[in-house]
């Protein structure tokens, strides 16, 4: 009897435990990865003018970078990803022969390892046949990095929106949702046309972009 008893209240507790389980599920922890992406020069590493819109007196502080014809432009990072694997994201290429200011723009959409939409960095004055190419940001738990040839330089028809002074590579993080390197590249407000120095193709990142997945 005492046997019996205490099998069914056995079963009794299996029971109430199953029914609790469905009520209040209990959810697996899941380790949080940080992910890090430094973007470096497009172009050939040589800085012809600092942050600036327009690179023109009077000369204004804004989101972007000017460096030199180096004909063939390059997607360059760093990144780091904690969660271990080999990849940090994806790269996405967008080409529009109709921007706002100048005709030639190349982005590149970053994107994480789950498709998620992180950050663009817009290339302007460069011509892009690789409309629609994706590519894969290296980033391991050590950090690695990345090289992927985009787009090439192209000559813009100057005007007033448009005043550029030779083929160049204009470098920005589109949507101001990435951090600029102001520390170790200077304002066109405070150097003016003298900003042009030899900054090395990966000295000195530009961009940064910083998320968790």
């Amino acid at each position: 009897m005492i046997r019996r008893l205490l099998l069914s209240v056995a079963v009794v507790s299996s029971l109430l435990g199953s029914a609790l389980g469905v009520l209040f599920p209990v959810t697996a922890s899941r380790a949080v990865a940080s992910v890090s992406v430094q973007v470096y020069p497009g172009g050939n590493g040589y800085l012809t003018c600092g942050w600036h819109n327009l690179c023109a007196s009077p000369y204004a502080t804004g989101a972007a970078l000017d460096f030199g014809d180096p004909t063939w432009v390059y997607f360059r990072s760093y990144a780091s990803n904690s969660g271990g694997g080999t990849v940090a994201g994806e790269g996405h290429i967008v080409y529009s022969a109709s921007g706002n200011q100048c005709k030639n723009w190349t982005y590149v959409d970053i994107y994480d390892i789950a498709g998620t939409y992180e950050a663009e960095v817009l290339y302007q004055h460069v011509y892009s046949g690789y409309n629609g190419y994706t590519f894969w940001i290296n980033g391991g738990i050590y950090g690695s990095t990345t090289e992927y040839y985009i787009a090439q330089t192209a000559t813009e028809p100057v005007s007033p929106t448009c005043p550029t002074t030779g083929k160049h590579v204009m470098e920005e993080g589109s949507g101001g949702n990435m951090s600029m390197n102001t520390t170790d590249y200077p304002t066109a407000a405070n150097c003016g046309a003298s900003c042009s120095v030899w900054k090395g193709n990966w000295s000195y990142w530009v961009l940064s972009k910083l998320w968790t997945n």
